[in-house]
């Protein structure tokens, strides 16, 4: 009976590890999240080859970014600025929720208002789920 139990035990941990191999393994690879992101600012006009290209770890840059892009909005009613909360991207772009999305910067090697882009990539399927423009 223990000999049942044991081998039961094996085959459901063996089916477990399986399907986490596999399931990783549909990852897309960094290389390709970047010739998504590429793809996607060449189709909006972008000149690639005068942009850095930036994977974003972890989406640590956004969420850093969104931390501190706006500290202050100007309220139309009362004629002042009004202190803005930090947000996330999931909350700052509400496309994101539930998703398992990488995101890649591209910016230009010379700095010029409105020349960056945040592309925002499903891991899974390169689905480009959002992207944002710089102002």
């Amino acid at each position: 009976m223990s000999k049942k139990i044991s081998l039961l035990l094996l085959v459901i941990v063996l089916c477990f590890a399986s399907s986490v191999v596999f399931s990783q393994s549909n990852k897309l690879t960094k290389e390709q999240i970047i010739r998504i992101a590429i793809s996607k600012a060449a189709e909006l006009g972008y000149k690639t080859e005068e942009m850095n290209i930036v994977y974003d770890e972890g989406n640590k840059s956004i969420k850093e970014h969104l931390r501190y892009a706006r500290v202050s909005k100007y309220n139309e009613k009362t004629k002042e600025l009004d202190k803005v909360l930090p947000t996330t991207p999931e909350k700052e772009y509400p496309e994101l929720n539930g998703k398992d999305y990488q995101s890649v910067y591209l910016c230009p090697k010379v700095a010029m208002p409105g020349g960056d882009l945040w592309v925002f990539i499903d891991r899974n399927t390169g689905e480009v789920i959002k992207y944002v423009c710089g102002q």
